[in-house]
Parts: C-alpha cells; structure tokens; sequence
C-alpha cells in the first residue's frame, strides 16, 4: 500500500501536480502587500484591495 502510494504522488509530481489547498495570494500580490504596507496602508485597507482577510494580509507580510 505504502509502495502504491509513494508511486502515485512520484507520477503526480512528474505531471507537475501537487497536493493540498492553493494558496489565495501569490507572490507578485505578496509583493504588492508589503509595498503598500511600507507606503503606510492599513492591512484591512490591503486585503480590501487584495480580496482577502486580513490575517492573511499579515500572513503574507511576516
């Protein structure tokens, strides 16, 4: 079983899949976060502008 399981995320991985929950901000959009961040916007302000929360906002910014 643990020979069937190792195979199938080694052929998931050479067709370039992956598992588990996609991430709601990629990094250009991390990027853009800390940049307004610096500029003195407010990480509500921030996830308004992303459309995300803004625990995420702060996620993203550690």
């Amino acid at each position: 079983m643990i020979e069937c399981t190792k195979a199938g995320l080694a052929a998931a991985a050479a067709n370039n899949r992956h598992g588990g929950r996609p991430r709601k901000v990629d990094d250009a959009a991390a990027a853009r976060a800390k940049e307004l961040k610096v500029k003195g916007i407010s990480a509500s302000d921030i996830g308004r502008m992303l459309g995300v929360s803004r625990a995420t906002v702060y996620r993203y910014l550690i």
